[in-house]
């Protein structure tokens, strides 16, 4: 969950922010304001983009120690090998990608998201199926606000 909360005063030009969001580990803000509203959106874009970016991180991560540490029979099928590869491989191509390329790769490589998740035996498959569902509700909210519409 990630919220941003952008006000401008007509008055002063000052455009103040609120940004909400939980990485899994309790919820975290941060408030401000800037002279500039253009600045405030580059510094909650920034935010955003950190958020989606440690989110994935995270995820694949966890993942990646479950595969190292758990059951061979569960984690070592050439399905999951493959889907952690190619997971992890984005990790490092997303360095310097935008917030709408990440989402929209996480919207296409979201079948092998789901098929690195940890068994349904584990303690973690509950939380770690929760942080798939943010990163795809993100993206999903993500991509519209960054595409610019056609006009017809």
């Amino acid at each position: 969950m990630f919220e941003v909360k952008l006000d401008s005063c007509p008055s002063t030009g000052i455009t103040s922010f609120e940004m909400n969001w939980d990485l899994g580990h309790g919820k975290r803000s941060d408030r401000g304001a800037f002279i500039d509203r253009k600045d405030a959106e580059k510094y909650c874009y920034s935010s955003k983009r950190s958020y989606i970016l440690v989110l994935y991180n995270n995820f694949v991560q966890h993942a990646r120690i479950l595969f190292e540490t758990g059951h061979h029979d569960f984690y070592r099928t050439t399905s999951k090998v493959e889907s952690l590869d190619k997971c992890q491989k984005y990790n490092q191509w997303f360095q310097d990608k935008t917030i709408e390329t990440i989402c929209k790769v996480i919207l296409a490589i979201q079948d092998d998201l789901r098929r690195i998740l940890p068994s349904p035996n584990n303690q973690s498959f509950s939380s770690s199926e929760d942080k798939l569902m943010d990163m795809i509700v993100f993206s999903k909210k993500e991509i519209p606000a960054t595409t610019p519409k056609k006009v017809v």
